[in-house]
């Protein structure tokens, strides 16, 4: 018995070592390439593991050439996968196979994500075009993905001119590009969403010159030399398609939609003072002229002003016929393409204060400022058309009440910085009418505001934080009836300051 036991045992081990030497390991190559001969794919992360077993038998990283190389058991089936962001996921099979000398040769094919590269080059205005313009490096470099929600890229301080980001296809990205003592930039994409199958839009004529380079594939990568400007006083920008109905000055829808962009430019350069400017072509009566563009400029400042700028930083004035473009003065017969030219609306830096970073506040947050004012000041309930409407003295012709519903959190201006949040007991709350004129991000933005509220002699004016939000609400009064909120609302449009009824249970 012990003798069969014995032989068992050499049979066993013998079949162990059979199949040992013929399961020998061969040496798998693999090249991977972008498809449409793009070239290697540098930086892909590859795993391996036993189809069998599921185990993970190894891993690594794509050379400069695209090139793997790992050890694998002859004759056994594994399966691969390759990743790299912006390329598309490969996930392959094979079995191991010793095609020459112990080796196995792979060519594996990756394809990049939809979308474009956007490779870009900052640098300095040049108005000369005959001398080399110069890289700019130590900028603020932020991109956000606005159909995400989330910051996709923050570059602190650009060791180079150059940086490059994916844009992947359905995405709306914002662009901010920042550096001390320049013009920001800032860039809209948009990628196969809004209609657009790409799209780069800038601020009025502050729009990057993009050569692109895109293959039938809809591929392919986007050179773009973005030219920041330095902010120096008397330096002026014309603002396009801010239009006026024949002799009035009121700011149309229109030129509303052109001058929230204008607010971008105060909100990305907080170091500038600016001066809103208006200019009318040579026709009609010299005094006259001069007293129409006054009150549009006027009128645009005001628009700002409702829309959050600070008092401080804006002005206006309004020249007239004084600053005639082209030939087209006083008694010369032009076209009226020739007088559209001088009929313009224009920023002109008036101070540029110092450290400017020291006021920068991350893209990300000014974004979600930015929508949320938007949607506390369009997301109001339908108004009631047999309603009698109000007439403002202000650019705005018509008030329409807004209403919402919510609970708010007070933290009163002069003790805001002592005080935590505390949440409201709803079981025992009566309602009130809330008069709000912005809701901000930032603390200290509250504050500015209601100290011109305070100055225009709303001395009741408070800082709110919304429940269950970070937002600080600028709370002018409260009332239990609602027609004393309605006037008080009034008093606000009629002073320029944009502002809204929130029905609060407290």
């Amino acid at each position: 018995m012990k003798m069969l036991h014995f032989q068992s045992f050499i049979f066993f081990l013998s079949c162990s070592l059979l199949v040992k030497l013929n399961a020998q390991d061969i040496m798998v190559n693999a090249y991977v390439y972008e498809a449409f001969n793009r070239g290697y794919v540098k930086a892909a992360a590859v795993e391996i593991t036993d189809s069998l077993t599921k185990e993970l038998v190894a891993t690594g990283i794509t050379d400069e050439n695209g090139f793997f190389s790992t050890s694998l058991t002859e004759g056994r089936k594994y399966q691969m996968s390759l990743t790299k962001p912006d390329m598309e996921n490969l996930l392959i099979q094979f079995v191991a196979t010793d095609e020459k000398e112990h080796k196995q040769f792979l060519k594996l094919e990756m394809k990049r994500s939809p979308g474009y590269i956007f490779d870009v080059t900052l640098a300095d205005e040049d108005m000369n075009a005959q001398n080399a313009k110069d890289g700019i490096t130590g900028a603020l470099i932020e991109i956000y993905n606005r159909t995400l929600a989330k910051e996709e890229l923050v570059i602190s301080e650009s060791a180079s001119p150059n940086f490059q980001f994916t844009l992947k296809n359905g995405n709306h990205y914002t662009m901010l590009i920042r550096k001390e003592g320049y013009l920001s930039k800032r860039i809209e994409a948009y990628v196969n969403v809004k209609g657009c199958v790409l799209c780069l839009d800038g601020i009025s004529d502050l729009t990057p010159g993009v050569a692109d380079n895109i293959s039938s594939t809809g591929l392919g990568t986007l050179l773009a030399n973005i030219e920041l400007q330095k902010a120096s006083v008397g330096k002026s920008f014309e603002i396009k398609n801010i239009n006026y109905d024949y002799n009035k000055w009121e700011i149309r829808p229109d030129a509303a939609k052109i001058l929230d962009n204008v607010v971008y430019i105060f909100n990305d350069n907080p170091g500038l003072e600016l001066e809103m400017g208006s200019h009318t072509d040579a026709r009609g009566n010299d005094d006259y002229n001069l007293e129409l563009s006054n009150n549009r400029a006027r009128a645009a400042m005001n628009y700002l002003l409702m829309k959050g700028i600070d008092s401080t930083r804006i002005s206006y004035k309004g020249y007239g016929e004084t600053l005639i473009k082209n030939r087209c003065k006083n008694l010369v017969s032009c076209s009226d393409k020739e007088h559209e030219e001088n009929r313009r609306t224009e920023l002109k830096i008036t101070g540029v204060r110092k450290k400017e970073s020291d006021s920068w506040v991350p893209l990300s947050r000014m974004i979600r400022e930015e929508e949320f004012q938007k949607e506390m000041f369009q997301s109001v309930p339908p108004v009631n058309k047999n309603a009698p409407k109000t007439k403002s003295k202000g650019p705005n012709a018509d008030i329409e009440i807004q209403i919402q519903e919510g609970s708010l959190t007070s933290v009163p201006f002069n003790q805001a910085a002592e005080q935590d949040t505390t949440i409201l007991d709803s079981s025992k709350m009566n309602v009130y009418y809330f008069v709000i004129a912005g809701s901000f991000l930032v603390p200290s933005h509250a504050d500015k505001q209601i100290k011109k509220l305070q100055k225009l002699g709303y001395g009741n004016s408070i800082r709110m934080i919304i429940a269950d939000s970070e937002f600080h609400s600028v709370v002018v009064d409260q009332f239990e009836e609602e027609i004393k909120a309605k006037k008080v609302l009034s008093s606000l449009k009629s002073k320029g300051i944009d502002a809204f009824i929130k029905k609060v249970k407290l």
